[in-house]
Parts: C-alpha cells; sequence; structure tokens
C-alpha cells in the first residue's frame, strides 16, 4: 500500500431539503456570488430556485451565468471570470452537474490569475489561489461535488483535459437526490456508467490497497442492485437517494488511498469522443471501457486478473471482459461505438487526435499502436 494523506476539505450535506438551510451555512463566507449553471434543468427541477431563495433570505447579492452545456467549454468559463472580476464576487456556487462544477472550479481558479485560464490546463501554471465554492448537485455522475478535479475542453484546440488542487475542492456541497428525479433516463444511465468508469479506473491504479478495492466493489455492487430498479422507476426517491451517494463515494477518493494513482486511460480516450462529437461523458466511457479491456487482456494478465477476482469472482481474462461488458448492459449503458449512432463519425480523424493529444494513461501507457488498436476494436 502507498502512504497518502486524506484530505476533504468539503463539508457534504446530503439529503432532502438539505439546502434549506444553505443561506445560513455559506453566509459565514459568501456575501456576493455568481451562480454557475446550465440553461434548462436547474429550473427544470426547482434547485436554481431554491437557491435563490436561499440567498435573498440570507442577503447575500447574487450574479447567473447560466450557459453551462454537459461538455463544458473553456468559453464559458472565461466570460464567468470577467463577470466574478467585474462584479468583485467573493463565492462560486455551482449549480447542476458535474459540467457546472467543474466550470465553477475553474472560475475559482481563473479570478486570481492575471493571465488565461487555458494556462492551468495546458500545465503551464498551477493555481495558487481560488474563490470558495459551492456545489448544489443535481446529478449523479462526476463525483465532482466532493474533490479537486475540474475537466474542461477547447474547442479551437481540440483539446479537453483535467486538473486538480486542494484549492478546487467546494467547501459546502448540497446533495438533495430531489434534484435527481427529473433527469431523464438517457442521463440517469451515463451517470451510472461514469460512476462505474471511475470505480474501475481507480482499482487499476498503481498499489495493493484492498480495502480502497473493496469500497469500490461495495459501491458497484449497489449501483448493480439498485441501478436497473432506477431505470424502471425514474421517479422512486430511495433509488435516486441511493445512486446520487454511490456517486459521491466513487470519486472523493474512498476508492483510491493506499494508490499512487487511478490509471484514467479510459477517461482519455472518451474525451476524444465528447471533444469531437459533444457524446455525453458516461456514454463515452461505456462504449471505450470493454475494448481497452481487450486490449489490457494482452498489456496484463495480472491487471486483468485480479480485477475480475475483486469485481467479478473469477480470474478467467475473457470472462472478465465478457463480465464487465455484460455489467454495463444490465444498466443499458452503451458498449459499443455504433450505439451511440454518430453522424460523420471518422474514425481516422478521431485517431489522429488521440495520437496528436497523447492520449494514455497513467499506470497502463497507450502508445500510437495500443491507440491503433483500441480504436480499430473500438470500431469493430
Amino acid at each position: 500500500m502507498m502512504n497518502f494523506t486524506w484530505n476533504i476539505p468539503t463539508r457534504l450535506h446530503f439529503g432532502k431539503d438539505c439546502v434549506q438551510k444553505m443561506g445560513i451555512i455559506i453566509s459565514e463566507y459568501a456575501n456576493n456570488v455568481l451562480i454557475v449553471t446550465g440553461a434548462t434543468s436547474s429550473k427544470k427541477n426547482g434547485s436554481l430556485n431554491d437557491v435563490i431563495k436561499q440567498l435573498e433570505t440570507a442577503k447575500i447579492k447574487y450574479h447567473i451565468l447560466d450557459k453551462i452545456k454537459s461538455n463544458p467549454r473553456v468559453e464559458e468559463v472565461r466570460e464567468g471570470i470577467s463577470i466574478a472580476k467585474r462584479e468583485n464576487i467573493n463565492t462560486i456556487i455551482a449549480v447542476g452537474g458535474g459540467s457546472a462544477i467543474d466550470s465553477a472550479k475553474a472560475i475559482a481558479a481563473g479570478f486570481y490569475y492575471d493571465g488565461d485560464v487555458w494556462d492551468f490546463y495546458e500545465y503551464l501554471v498551477k493555481p495558487t489561489k481560488a474563490l470558495p465554492i459551492v456545489a448544489v448537485n443535481t446529478l449523479a455522475a462526476t463525483g465532482s461535488e466532493m474533490n479537486g478535479t475540474s475537466v474542461l475542453q477547447n474547442q479551437e484546440k481540440k483539446v479537453k483535459t483535467a486538473i486538480g488542487s486542494i484549492l478546487l475542492f467546494p467547501k459546502d456541497t448540497f446533495c438533495d437526490p430531489t434534484y435527481t428525479l427529473s433527469v431523464p433516463l438517457d442521463y440517469t444511465i451515463y451517470g451510472m456508467a461514469d460512476i462505474i468508469a471511475h470505480l474501475w479506473e481507480a482499482f487499476f491504479g498503481m498499489g495493493e490497497a484492498t480495502l480502497s478495492d473493496k469500497f469500490g466493489r461495495a459501491i458497484f455492487d449497489e449501483i448493480m442492485e439498485y441501478g436497473p430498479l432506477l431505470i424502471n422507476d425514474l421517479t422512486n426517491y430511495e433509488y435516486r437517494e441511493k445512486i446520487l451517494y454511490a456517486s459521491t463515494c466513487a470519486l472523493n477518493g474512498l476508492t483510491i488511498m493506499g494508490k499512487k494513482t487511478g490509471d484514467w486511460g479510459v477517461h482519455d480516450i472518451g474525451h476524444h469522443l465528447s471533444l469531437l462529437y459533444d457524446v455525453p461523458h458516461g456514454a463515452s466511457l461505456s462504449v471505450v471501457y470493454p475494448a481497452w479491456l481487450k486490449w489490457l487482456k494482452n498489456k496484463s494478465a495480472y491487471g486483468i486478473t485480479k480485477f475480475g477476482l475483486t469485481y467479478f469472482n473469477t480470474d478467467d481474462p475473457d470472462e472478465v471482459i465478457t463480465k464487465a461488458t455484460e455489467s454495463l448492459r444490465i444498466i443499458h449503458a452503451p458498449t459499443k461505438i455504433q450505439d451511440l449512432n454518430i453522424p460523420n463519425l471518422n474514425k481516422e480523424f478521431l485517431l489522429q487526435l488521440l495520437i496528436k493529444n497523447k492520449a494514455s494513461g497513467a499506470i497502463y501507457q497507450l502508445d500510437e499502436l495500443d491507440i491503433k488498436w483500441i480504436i480499430d476494436e473500438l470500431f469493430n
């Protein structure tokens, strides 16, 4: 097991109506805030209205940026930074899923930086200071509500990448499962696929951390038990509650403590599908995973055998791949690129962009031949 320091500087408020105490809680540090959200969902599920009521009751001044897209862009983040600086904002509130939260983190870091915020994502500089961040999470998927990672894409440069910093953990996070009741079937499925991908990529990290792996398996079992039930009963509060909590636990460090890092190679490939074709994040991961596992079978028999014993009670590599793929299908996630129905899908352009951007994993690293093998398998 690797040495580790586990520091989650986020207060998690979880459960029905938890936002109703938000005004009192954040008034300790917030008096002029920027709300970062999407154009429709936070208005539809009532979360934006509830947040505004809390701010008005607590006499906290607010401004709204409601342009965040499902695969967040640097352009909207730049606009948010401009608003925050002009209005002398002192706290950023994200209302939505991972896209809103990731954008809020970027705005919070960019507030104190004189250069372009994209410099962080090109690793030219690191954030040294950030505004406080508050997350009101309305989607069970990315886990961004309780970690310090922000993913952003740059359409002009054809790059989607991530940064991470202790500065980017939300100070307070509010998770009311009620807000997830209106999430449509497809995004409910994609969110669960995202959760599973987080668990598996943490598993493939460097280091023997058996308890962390068991935590991951327990979260996976929760998805396998309640995911199919939720798919057939989308307005069931109990099922939504269980999946939302599973999402938060899947990427808050619980499953990776004692490891150097997760692998994240599947995320890197999936990001390019989202970047080029606006594929929902979770869908891109569930499509790539079966192909990546087939590649891993040839790359590391030990890695896939260990994975199979932990998650599927088998050490046969082919059976592991079959069971992993079946588990994604159990929650109705796409597992083939054809399932995505992408118009004008260009295999060669995707391949060359992956090579240009040096897509890879942290543990199981990919060279050009590896990437080509995975893409060929992806298109079979």
